[in-house]
């Protein structure tokens, strides 16, 4: 779109947009579905169910929605409100709100932007995570053309034509203030929970868990995970599934069942579950709090029904293996572990 409205280089432009559209179509719903029907079922109605009209939807039928319910779109667009604006701030400040001035910003960050605003789910408007790396090099790039001397009064003029800004003191000044403020918030707002160790994760209620509380469950961990055979298929915890990545199958618990090699359906050898972590950020988070309560009743329905035993536990992490007996010591130490939890 950049380099059609600057006039730039029109034919390249229109070139890139026509492959990019018809690659995107041809894409998600001819070559993805070939193999996975997660597209339709999944991808496309957890990001942008609310244009879609049944069960399943294609990118075509989800444009196509968006085009036919203006209001909707509308709606989608400017919700949740605050959300939205903390969104768009978090990318102008760092670069001291220059991009709100640059018309290239807009137009190159434009359409990655309303990918975002337009769709639904908690994690779209997170700054820190990777749906944000599509928007930043548009602002970055206006930014820049914008110290080169571009602004919407003369657009489409040659660089060469357009006389740089300078840096004035004042500016340099509120620059540095938009940056700082930029790092309290960055802290602050603890991204991803990577700052656990200097942060609490929550004040109220109080939950914070220590550098050397996590570096002492290492070996606890480690030593569950080492049980299981490289071969073996597991179920894990999202928090241990990093630690497994590298085996063949592998998926996320509450699912026990996998396809394997052959297409055929298949239940997982091992379950492991990290439910220290759950349980001690459960106060302060509803989706730890349903992960809990769901995981533990499914790891007494398994062993209920014998389907799985637990073979090993310690301190909160619980290990089962399919078609096997619980050790004695194993399932004394879960069930009373199973007494605490709330």
């Amino acid at each position: 779109i950049y380099l059609i409205t600057s006039r730039r280089y029109v034919k390249t432009g229109f070139f890139v947009c026509i492959i990019s559209f018809v690659y995107i179509i041809a894409l998600t719903n001819w070559i993805m579905p070939l193999f996975s029907a997660d597209i339709s079922k999944r991808f496309m109605l957890e990001r942008f169910g609310q244009y879609a009209e049944g069960d399943e939807a294609s990118t075509l039928e989800i444009i196509k929605n968006m085009l036919t319910q203006p209001g909707v779109l509308i709606r989608e667009l400017f919700t949740p409100f605050w959300a939205t604006v903390g969104y768009v701030l978090g990318h102008w400040l760092p670069l001291a709100f220059v991009p709100l001035f640059s018309p290239a910003a807009w137009l190159i960050s434009l359409f990655p932007l309303l990918k975002l605003l337009l769709g639904k789910g908690q994690t779209v408007l997170v700054i820190s995570i990777r749906y944000a790396m599509s928007v930043t090099p548009g602002l970055f790039y206006g930014a820049i053309l914008w110290w080169a001397g571009q602004g919407f009064t003369n657009f489409q003029q040659s660089l060469l034509n357009c006389q740089p800004r300078k840096l004035r003191p004042q500016f340099a000044r509120f620059w540095l203030i938009c940056l700082v403020l930029s790092l309290i918030f960055t802290i602050a707002s603890n991204p991803s929970r990577t700052l656990y160790f200097l942060i609490p994760d929550s004040i109220q209620p109080w939950v914070y868990v220590s550098l050397p509380e996590q570096w002492a469950r290492v070996p606890q961990i480690q030593g569950i995970i080492n049980q299981i055979p490289q071969q073996a298929s597991v179920s894990a915890t999202t928090h241990i599934i990093p630690h497994l990545s590298g085996r063949r199958k592998i998926i996320r618990l509450t699912a026990l069942e996998l396809r394997n090699d052959a297409g055929e359906a298949e239940k997982v050898d091992y379950i492991v579950a990290d439910l220290w972590r759950l349980q001690r950020y459960q106060p302060a988070f509803k989706q730890d709090r349903l992960a809990l309560a769901t995981i533990t009743n499914l790891i007494e329905k398994v062993t209920r029904k014998q389907e799985y035993g637990v073979i090993d536990f310690d301190n909160g992490v619980v290990l089962l293996q399919k078609g096997v007996d619980s050790a004695a010591k194993a399932l004394k130490d879960w069930q009373s572990y199973r007494q605490t939890i709330r």
